[in-house]
Parts: C-alpha cells; structure tokens; sequence
C-alpha cells in the first residue's frame, strides 16, 4: 500500500464470519476470474468464550486513481467483498 491508513472498527462478528475471514478466497477454477489482492487488512480478534469475534481495526489504501478513500468508504467495500466472495453474514450491519 502506497498510502495505508489505519482505524479502529469493533465489529462484532459471528463465529461462523470469524471462520470464512479465517479461511479466506481463493478462486477454484475459471469461473472465478476474479483474483482478490491485499486491498483490506482486518484485524480479528477470535472470541475468547466470553465475548463474540470482532473485527478489531480496517487498513486500506487511502488513494486509488487519484481518488480519496474514507473510513467510511472502505469499511463499505470490505463488507461488500466479504459478503460476496466468503458469504459472511455481518449480523451487526444493515444489508
């Protein structure tokens, strides 16, 4: 990343969500030409028998093309991908 930025999240996420982020993508045959890059890094904190996993802390770059990414912005597209590509659900958060 040229121009990472870091913030705290505190998601609160399912054990099965905690799974699939822990298991990650990687792309079976053809069909799934889409290769995902390190844009997001997510800090996950497991849970620890009392508490539910979270989502600790968002980096993402800052810029792509000239354009300014914001906290918000970024925490939207990760959502977004991790909903598609892994199937989390994010209870927590509105569709």
């Amino acid at each position: 990343m040229q121009e990472p930025a870091t913030a705290p999240w505190g998601l609160s996420i399912s054990d099965t969500d905690f799974k699939k982020l822990k298991a990650g993508f990687e792309p079976q045959d053809m069909d799934d030409k889409w290769r995902v890059l390190e844009v997001y890094v997510l800090v996950v904190k497991p849970s620890d028998g009392g508490s539910s996993s979270s989502i600790e802390t968002i980096t993402w770059e800052q810029s792509k093309g000239g354009l300014r990414i914001s906290e918000e912005q970024a925490k939207k597209e990760a959502v977004s991908l991790t909903r598609g590509l892994l199937r989390c659900d994010f209870d927590a958060l509105p569709e």
